[in-house]
């Protein structure tokens, strides 16, 4: 009893096997056990826990990185390039250097298209 409580928990785990002899049932081996205190099995274990929350972390900075190169540069080059081309400038339109995805290379050159027929009715109008 002194053990059980020791371990900090008040659940205790019961297993009964048959023990068979020529097909038939002749005892049973009863064991109970307290489980540990989990508390105190991740302290045990903290070595293989800090591996893993050190390796949550590195996967999760990874997945940022890609993030911030495949969607966010890619947007913020073409916020610029949109400000760029509506203060007037005309080498403003053209294709950015890395779309990182293809519905941004789409975007990218639905805005060009809009730019590029933009200027050309302003064009127009001026003449």
């Amino acid at each position: 009893p002194l053990y059980s409580v020791s371990r900090g928990t008040k659940v205790r785990v019961f297993v009964a096997l048959p023990v068979a002899v020529n097909g038939k049932v002749a005892g049973v081996v009863y064991v109970s056990r307290t489980p540990n205190n989990i508390i105190k099995h991740l302290y045990g274990e903290r070595g293989k826990v800090t591996a893993a929350a050190i390796a949550i972390l590195g996967g999760t900075l990874l997945i940022g990185l890609v993030f911030l190169r495949t969607v966010s540069r890619p947007i913020y080059a073409l916020i610029d390039r949109t400000q760029r081309i509506a203060a007037g400038e005309r080498d403003a339109i053209r294709p950015l250097d890395h779309h990182g995805t293809r519905e941004m290379a789409e975007l990218s050159a639905a805005f060009l298209d809009m730019a590029e027929k933009l200027q050309a009715r302003s064009d127009s109008i001026q003449t």
